[in-house]
């Protein structure tokens, strides 16, 4: 039989602070796209290194902050889709916005 790839895990930098008004917050922390990914969206995750997620969830602020960059589209694999927008057209025709939320 065959074996099937499984591709490990992916990891994105964000940030979790606790606040008193909203409880604990998460984000993401964002770049600007690389060049080869900037047709499809303006921004993108930083995504650290294997060697630096220590770093990341561990150090100083200053260090930590030094992975903070765009990941090279080499190293990631892209797949188009139309999928958003036909979700974006369904949500319009039945709900008149694209904010909608399904239920």
């Amino acid at each position: 039989m065959a074996q099937r790839h499984r591709p490990a895990a992916l990891r994105l930098a964000g940030l979790w602070p606790p606040t008193d008004e909203w409880a604990d917050c998460y984000t993401g922390v964002m770049v600007d796209a690389t060049e080869e990914l900037f047709d499809i969206h303006d921004r993108m995750p930083v995504i650290p290194r294997p060697e630096h997620h220590d770093m990341w969830l561990r150090a100083p602020t200053e260090e930590a902050m030094s992975v903070v960059a765009k990941c090279p589209a080499a190293l990631l694999a892209v797949e188009r889709t139309d999928e958003l927008q036909c979700v974006a057209r369904r949500r319009r025709r039945m709900h008149g916005s694209c904010l909608a939320l399904e239920t």
